[in-house]
């Protein structure tokens, strides 16, 4: 699987508010593995999120991310 690379806004947010960003992404790492949706789901529901607000690289990254976890293609 190919690197991911981090957007250099999100960088710079990291750096600017380590503490912060560090919190949530730990939030979101713990309402994944609670919740009742497995990781499929949660790919295909941030995938529609990302087209409703017209997020083109998003849409691409959990396309590709959905279809890594085995989500069909047709």
């Amino acid at each position: 699987m190919a690197t991911k690379r981090t957007p250099s806004a999100y960088r710079r947010l990291k750096n600017q508010h380590a503490d912060y960003i560090n919190a949530v992404e730990a939030l979101g790492v713990r309402v994944r593995q609670a919740g009742p949706l497995d990781e499929k789901v949660t790919q295909l529901v941030q995938l529609g999120a990302a087209a409703a607000i017209r997020s083109e690289g998003a849409v691409h990254s959990h396309v590709r991310r959905a279809l890594e976890l085995g989500v069909p293609s047709n």
